[in-house]
């Protein structure tokens, strides 16, 4: 019976002893586990930490990027109204020689209008001292040659001049006192057109005159002029 307690007693220390070789085993396990738990905590951390100094870059980064974007734009915005004003100022100013091209066209326009209507009158004397053309005398040399008249409608001679230019404003059809058919300040003439073409102005005794027609008198008289009147 002594042996047996005793055997028992024995027992009890060694199951003792090995409960606390469990329970100290279990509490390193827990403590690694614990430990690294902490470990992996600290290693997210610093990852995660990372990660937003990264982000946190980026963003700056990005931030930056947009402001020199924005800078950009802004300089390009301010050339390209600095470059439209210039174009503006350069189109007014085309504009404004582009009207004064049309003004000055408009002016010479007129003025070479003006100088037409004013030309045809501005004549040289006639120096002639010879015997003038009259009803009466019917035919006489004159300075240009032997001169006779003719009294016929001058309707088709007045158109043919119109079509050459000699407009009705600048050149009118009148009568003159002494019966001269006039066009403008020019007596009306018949010539031959292959000496005095049409519109060749010619010394006559009457006055200067405008070669209008010709006829069958050049035949005989090819410097001779047949004036038209109302004779």
């Amino acid at each position: 019976m002594q042996q047996f307690k005793k055997l028992l007693a024995q027992a009890k220390t060694v199951f003792t002893r090995i409960s606390t070789y469990i329970m100290l085993g279990i509490l390193l396990c827990i403590s690694a586990i614990f430990v690294i738990q902490q470990h992996n905590i600290i290693l997210l951390t610093d990852r995660v930490n990372e990660l937003e100094s990264h982000n946190i870059a980026k963003a700056i980064d990005y931030n930056t990027s947009i402001a020199g974007l924005e800078e950009q734009v802004a300089i390009l915005t301010e050339e390209n109204i600095m470059q439209a004003g210039i174009i503006a100022d350069q189109a007014d100013e085309l504009n404004y020689y582009k009207q004064y091209t049309l003004d000055m066209a408009d002016a010479l326009t007129e003025y070479q209008q003006a100088l037409q209507e004013a030309v045809p009158y501005i004549q040289f004397p006639i120096n002639w001292e010879g015997p003038t053309l009259t009803k009466a005398k019917g035919c006489i040399m004159g300075p240009s040659g032997r001169e006779t008249y003719y009294n016929l409608n001058m309707k088709n001679c007045i158109k043919k001049m119109r079509q050459l230019g000699y407009t009705p404003r600048a050149y009118p059809y009148w009568i003159r006192e002494d019966g001269a058919k006039m066009l403008g300040p020019y007596v009306m003439i018949a010539a031959n057109w292959s000496i005095r073409p049409l519109g060749s102005i010619v010394e006559t005794s009457l006055g200067w005159g405008i070669v209008v027609d010709t006829g069958e008198f050049i035949n005989t008289y090819p410097y001779g002029v047949d004036i038209a009147t109302n004779w």
